[in-house]
């Protein structure tokens, strides 16, 4: 949700880290209208709150280190979340805590 392009076409730009906050609350909107699972000890939404609560700074930059390095390396986009990816999680973490 970071990427973007000036001007809607032009070069590819991470955006702010302003974004990260109302993106996570957004993703978790979206979640909790999903329907019960029976297999989930409660709503999905709760579940992935509490998964991610227990989730370590590092945790998450595992993941996320492991989901860039599924990019093929020439992509364009794959240099330039390289090159933002711990700051991003460390946004990322910020807006989790603040759920």
């Amino acid at each position: 949700m970071r990427l973007d392009r000036i001007d809607g076409v032009g070069a590819m730009v991470w955006s702010d880290p302003d974004v990260v906050q109302s993106t996570v609350a957004g993703f978790f909107e979206g979640l909790a209208q999903k329907p019960a699972m029976p297999a989930l000890p409660d709503s999905v939404d709760s579940c992935f709150s509490y998964y991610l609560s227990v989730c370590r700074r590092e945790d998450l930059f595992e993941l996320a280190d492991a989901v860039v390095n599924r990019f093929h390396p020439s992509a364009s986009e794959f240099s330039l979340i390289k090159q933002h990816l711990s700051e991003h999680v460390q946004t990322l973490f910020r807006a989790i805590r603040e759920i």
